[in-house]
């Protein structure tokens, strides 16, 4: 279902991440989006810390998942991160991090200048770029094989990560509601409840603490 967002809104309720210490869950992963900048190694080393690897991306639905919630979980300030590629191991040849296969790119132009042997994620075109290692900036890891399970003696119960949903120009998707969020000029209630009603959305109703967050630190700009 679709929410859009009219500046009128109620907040409520508690939420109960997935993953452990604020990551987000995704295609059965944890991503940890990072704000302090640091080297291409150091933060891979913050990430097997953190029991993972800087993210690997082997498709577009995950590519622009990264990009979209690291632009929100890091507030539109930063430009692009460190992601896990890199020719450091392999001269010439990109490999990921985590050893995953390398069989999906979104460079943004092909490497030309010797010494750019990263990969960041540009968080505005979605594309990667190559970058000198020793520069500093934010970065994603990826913790895999989480489950947020409950077991005894005679059962194990996994939760999944809900699908990711392409929402069209303007609008957010935020994983654990499942649903898209946009914002309009201000309207009257009524006119508001109306139009989002012509797009078969609602005005939103905030039920959690990452609704509040999406709500106020993205939608609520000017």
């Amino acid at each position: 279902m679709l929410k859009f967002f009219a500046f009128f809104a109620v907040i409520s309720a508690t939420f109960a991440a997935a993953c452990s210490n604020g990551g987000i869950e995704f295609q059965s992963v944890c991503y940890y989006f990072q704000p302090n900048e640091t080297t291409f190694a150091n933060a891979e080393e913050a990430c097997v810390q953190l029991g993972g690897h800087l993210a690997s991306v082997h498709d577009g639905f995950a590519n622009s998942f990264i990009a979209q919630q690291a632009s929100f979980m890091l507030h539109g300030r930063i430009g692009d991160i460190w992601i896990g590629a890199t020719d450091l191991l392999n001269p010439g040849t990109f490999t990921w991090t985590d050893g995953s296969a390398f069989i999906f790119t979104e460079w943004q132009t092909n490497k030309t200048v010797p010494g750019e042997d990263c990969g960041s994620l540009d968080l505005s075109a979605g594309q990667w770029l190559t970058q000198d290692c020793s520069k500093q900036k934010a970065y994603v890891c990826a913790v895999k094989e989480i489950n947020n399970s409950t077991t005894t003696t005679t059962s194990r119960t996994t939760t999944t990560a809900p699908p990711y949903h392409e929402c069209g120009y303007d609008w957010i998707y935020l994983p654990p509601t499942k649903s898209c969020y946009g914002k309009m000029t201000k309207l009257s209630f009524n006119d508001a409840k109306i139009y989002c009603q012509k797009l078969k959305a609602d005005l939103v109703s905030i039920h959690d603490y990452e609704e509040m967050r999406l709500v106020s630190s993205t939608l609520c700009t000017p």
